[in-house]
């Protein structure tokens, strides 16, 4: 599972393009990342440590900035051990750096998509699917473990709402150009990591105020 940077032909010689690199296919095919999806990865080189979001082209392909394309040559034609971390299950030791891939933007994004199916989904499906679904979310460990919350629970509560902040009582701050819908944040009233339910009943839509008020207030 290593990650490769690009091969070109110069004067008849295959050589390495250090800005252009490939996600391995066994973590493209695992974790669904198909070409032209944004994804954010960090290298990381002795204590150079870059974040950023890239475009996934064909075949895995992402560049670099350009501004450590020499940096990031020294590395891998260094023979020079870096510290491998090894705790964390997405960050691969690849020609002398330290590569991680965090999926949390897509799999937010994903999950978005279904609670929009849900919302225009027929009501009476939707409140049949709430009443068999566990109240208890299932787990997924990945480099972190991230609750796989129900959409139907979120849609729910946010047309409950009507737009409106359900502590505050004000309108929604703006509508969202994606699907003209109010802004509105489904939060937990009992946090799911404190054991707390994916229901309807304990959850509620909150304006992006009266939500960070929940959590830090």
């Amino acid at each position: 599972m290593k990650w490769e940077p690009k091969l070109y032909t110069s004067d008849g010689e295959r050589r390495k393009q250090f800005s252009t690199w490939s996600i391995p296919k066994t973590i493209r095919e695992e974790h669904g990342i198909s070409d032209g999806l944004t994804v954010k990865i960090t290298f990381i080189l002795s204590d150079l440590e870059v974040t950023g979001r890239y475009k996934v082209t064909s075949g895995g392909e992402f560049r670099l900035p350009k501004a450590y394309s020499s940096e990031v040559e020294k590395a891998v034609l260094s023979n020079e051990k870096k510290a491998v971390l090894s705790n964390e299950k997405k960050a691969v030791l690849s020609n002398n750096i330290v590569f991680k891939i965090d999926l949390s933007e897509k799999i937010e994004s994903d999950f978005m998509s279904q609670v929009y199916d849900s919302m225009n989904s027929n009501q009476k499906s939707r409140k049949a699917r709430l009443k068999k679904a566990p109240k208890k979310p299932t787990t997924t460990t990945r480099s972190y473990v991230s609750f796989n919350r129900n959409p139907d629970v979120v849609a729910e509560v946010l047309l409950k709402a009507k737009g409106f902040c359900e502590i505050c009582k004000k309108e929604a701050p703006f509508i969202k150009k994606s699907n003209n819908t109010p802004y509105l944040e489904v939060h937990h009233k009992q946090r799911l990591s404190d054991g707390g339910d994916d229901t309807v009943e304990n959850a509620i839509a909150l304006c992006p105020n009266c939500h960070r008020k929940q959590h830090y207030g």
